[in-house]
């Protein structure tokens, strides 16, 4: 039924994992290396390749059948059609070791390129983690932070133990236990003592909420938050709705901006259905994960 409001779309489940994330998730040459394989294997038609031609039809029927999409679901496939892409090779090799080789080669090498750039690239410090160490060198400790949207793109900062007690409270009040809240406090880590009071705005959150609230720009001021925190991706975790960006654009100034990407992101490709900070495909578009994170001051209200 699709997941947070995302959706496969007018693409079938199967044409979305087929077309989208095999075909970039594997490298097109490799799939269709691949999928030689699995039509050989059909070809042959051994009784002890059902196994694994049943594994791979029957995982993928499953896997298409719904509107949700996550990447990761595919994962299972993998080794299997590789498995599939080596018998392919394996009867090239009998012919013809050297073609078998290249055939290979091409088939890998620009998986393998993409893997490399992959890794350099989440190697390098995310935009959460560098934006969280300018705030604690610049925001005075216990300071109350407004963060807008999802929390899976905030900042990446200490919560102080106003904020566990608060949200403990507010856990519990809605009928949840707050187990890790409590252990949390139980604990008495020494960060707490160092950390923020981290106010998350989110459209249609309760208006007299403390940690997550929907609020304007003055309530936030009536709240204490001098800080805010925003970020934005081309994901709908990181969604900032027009009146919001109005009104940050009129009533604060701001102080830091860290963008992931070295050119403009319209090359890459995104995992929709995850909030995964590094594109799917396209990576040469960012330099390194995270999302563009934007740090603005409140400005003192004016007359009028």
């Amino acid at each position: 039924s699709g997941h947070a409001g995302v959706h496969v779309g007018a693409l079938s489940g199967w044409g979305y994992y087929g077309g989208f994330v095999l075909r970039h998730g594997m490298g097109l040459p490799l799939l269709l290396l691949c999928l030689t394989g699995v039509g050989l294997l059909m070809l042959r038609s051994r009784r002890e390749d059902l196994v694994l031609l049943a594994g791979i039809g029957v995982y993928f029927t499953v896997l298409g059948l719904g509107q949700t999409g996550f990447v990761r679901y595919a994962l299972p496939l993998v080794p299997l059609l590789c498995a599939a892409g080596g018998h392919a090779c394996r009867i090239l090799w009998s012919r013809h070791r050297v073609a078998a080789l290249v055939l290979a080669a091409v088939a890998a090498g620009p998986s393998l390129a993409e893997a490399l750039l992959f890794d350099r690239i989440v190697s390098r410090t995310d935009t959460r983690l560098l934006a969280g160490e300018w705030l604690s060198h610049h925001v005075p400790a216990g300071a109350p932070i407004a963060m807008l949207g999802s929390d899976y793109g905030f900042p990446h900062v200490p919560r102080s133990r106003a904020w566990y007690e608060d949200a403990l409270a507010e856990a519990c009040a809605a009928g949840h236990s707050g187990a890790r809240l409590a252990a949390a406090l139980e604990m008495s880590d020494p960060s707490l003592d160092a950390g923020f009071y981290v106010i998350q705005v989110v459209p249609g959150g309760d208006e007299s909420g403390r940690t997550v609230r929907s609020a304007s720009i003055e309530q936030l001021r009536l709240a204490g938050a001098e800080w805010v925190a925003v970020h934005r991706y081309p994901l709908p975790y990181s969604a900032v709705g027009e009146d919001v960006e109005r009104e940050l654009a009129v009533q604060t100034t701001r102080a830091l901006v860290i963008d992931p990407f070295a050119a403009a992101p319209s090359g890459a490709r995104f995992d929709r259905f995850d909030a995964f900070y590094v594109p799917y495909t396209g990576l040469r578009a960012v330099e390194r994960p995270g999302p563009t994170i934007e740090i603005r001051r409140l400005e003192p209200p004016t007359a009028g």
